[in-house]
C-alpha cells in the first residue's frame, strides 16, 4: 500500500508540476535573459568573425559606384563633402567567413557598370576591412584567406585591414 501511495503521489506531484509550472517557463526564460543582459551572470565572450566592410575613399565622385554596389549590398555609410567622398559597404547577405564575404564583394565590384569601374579606379582607398569581436574563448582562433582570394584582391587593386572590437563590459 505504501508503494502504491508513493507512486500515486509521484504521479500527482509530476502532474501538478507540469500543470502549474510549465506555463511559466516562457516567462522564466525572459527573466533569465534579462539577468544575462544586465550582467548578473557573466558569460565568457567568444572571439568571432563579424563581417567584411568595403571602405572606399576618393577625391572624385563615386556615386555611380556606390549605386551599383547598393543593388546587392548594404551601404552602411556614404558621405561627401567638398574635399572627398567616403563609403562603407557590407555584403547584403549573411556570410560565415571572411573569404566568402570578400569573394562576394569582389563579384559585385567586377559586375559594376563601366562608369562604376572608372570610379573604382579613382578611389585612393579600396580596402576590405575584416571585423572580429574579441573574447576569451576559444583559446586559439583563426580565419584563413585562400590564395585565390588574395590574388583577386590584388588584381582589383584593393587592400586588407583587420579590426578587432573589444569585449564590452
Amino acid at each position: 500500500m505504501y508503494q502504491k501511495n508513493c507512486l500515486l503521489n509521484k504521479f500527482w506531484s509530476n502532474w501538478l508540476f507540469t500543470w502549474q509550472v510549465v506555463p511559466y517557463f516562457d516567462k522564466l526564460s525572459g527573466v533569465i535573459d534579462n539577468f544575462l543582459y544586465m550582467g548578473l551572470f557573466r558569460l565568457k565572450p567568444e572571439i568571432q568573425f563579424l563581417n567584411v566592410d568595403l571602405e572606399l575613399e576618393s577625391k572624385q565622385d563615386i556615386s555611380v559606384l556606390v549605386a551599383d554596389l547598393s543593388k546587392q549590398a548594404i551601404v552602411l555609410h556614404y558621405d561627401k563633402d567638398e574635399f572627398r567622398q567616403l563609403a562603407r559597404i557590407e555584403a547584403g547577405e549573411e556570410i560565415s567567413s571572411p573569404d566568402k564575404a570578400i569573394n562576394h564583394l569582389c563579384e559585385l565590384i567586377e559586375s559594376c557598370s563601366r562608369e562604376g569601374l572608372k570610379q573604382w579606379l579613382s578611389c585612393s582607398k579600396r580596402t576590405f576591412d575584416l571585423g572580429f569581436s574579441s573574447g576569451v574563448s576559444p583559446k586559439c582562433y583563426s580565419q584563413a584567406l585562400h590564395v585565390d582570394t588574395l590574388l583577386r584582391i590584388s588584381a582589383i587593386g584593393a587592400g586588407i585591414e583587420i579590426t578587432l572590437y573589444p569585449v564590452e563590459e
